[in-house]
């Protein structure tokens, strides 16, 4: 019998054992501690705080892009794209003519939302990284029908915890009266820091209706089934049933009628107060 070769073998299982064990241990301890850093409250505070800043910015940036955007294009007539004949500068809506597609007000949000963005300067990490996706246009908008579905991912939040501790350490005697007294400095210890990177999913949605507006498709709608009613009040009283957040007045441009369309609700469009309004001829 081979006695050295079975001690060792013995020798390494045993050896084998014992490092399986203490990295199995060194992986518990670890995942122990990262666990109980993201469950920290400090941690739930700041990644909290900062998703919650992301969230306001992101909601009002989109808010007043897709204010802008609207009123663009009822400003300049182009709320039925482009081909359209016009009276008097006024757009004529005939029976083929359609208020214009929402990629129209999707792309005045996307490039509103960017310029909106690089106005700021924030001056914190997470702020500048959500700022920086905004600018270089990572997010999504979707357009349709009264809903504006405006989404971004990819921002990181970041958390640093650091748990600290403190000592009482002796730095000596200090001469008093009749009697030496020994004297202890308080003394910061930082225990242990980790850094987390937390990257979350924002997303919203803005409804028309309940800005205060009403999506191009309903208008649309509105104007074709108004348009044959036997005169100007019947046609104001279409439309005023119709759209709900607009006041309508009808007037006659020769042998057709011409629509005017004013927000109930006053904006705030370029730092002044205004309402939203369009004008068109049904023809």
């Amino acid at each position: 019998m081979n006695r050295r070769g079975d001690i060792a073998v013995t020798v390494l299982v045993l050896m084998t054992v014992f490092l399986t064990g203490f990295a199995l241990f060194s992986f518990y301890t670890h995942y122990g501690k990262i666990e109980a850093y993201i469950s920290d409250a400090r941690f739930i505070e700041s990644a909290s705080f900062q998703e919650r800043q992301i969230e306001f910015y992101l909601n009002d940036f989109s808010e007043r892009a897709v204010l802008d955007s609207y009123s663009d294009l009822a400003a300049n007539g182009q709320f039925t794209g482009t081909g359209v004949s016009k009276q008097n500068s006024v757009v004529v809506l005939n029976d083929f003519d359609k208020f214009t597609s929402d990629a129209a007000l999707r792309g005045g949000i996307i490039e509103g939302i960017k310029r909106i963005a690089g106005e700021y300067n924030f001056g914190s990490v997470s702020l500048d990284d959500f700022k920086n996706s905004l600018t270089a246009g990572k997010f999504n908008v979707g357009v349709l029908g009264d809903n504006v579905n405006i989404s971004l991912e990819g921002v990181p939040i970041y958390v640093n915890i650091v748990k600290k501790d403190y000592e009482r350490i002796y730095i000596g005697n200090i001469p008093g009266i009749g009697r030496v007294i020994p004297t202890l400095k308080t003394k910061e210890k930082i225990v242990s820091s980790i850094g987390i990177v937390y990257t979350p999913k924002f997303s919203l949605i803005i409804n028309l209706e309940s800005l205060g507006l009403e999506g191009y498709d309903k208008i649309n709608v509105a104007a074709v089934s108004c348009k044959n009613n036997a005169n100007n009040n019947a046609i104001q009283g279409c439309f005023n049933s119709e759209l709900k957040n607009f006041d309508t007045a009808v007037s006659d441009v020769g042998n057709l009628k011409k629509v005017s369309l004013n927000s109930k609700r006053v904006f705030v469009l370029n730092g002044q107060l205004k309402k939203i309004g369009f004008e068109f001829i049904l023809g």
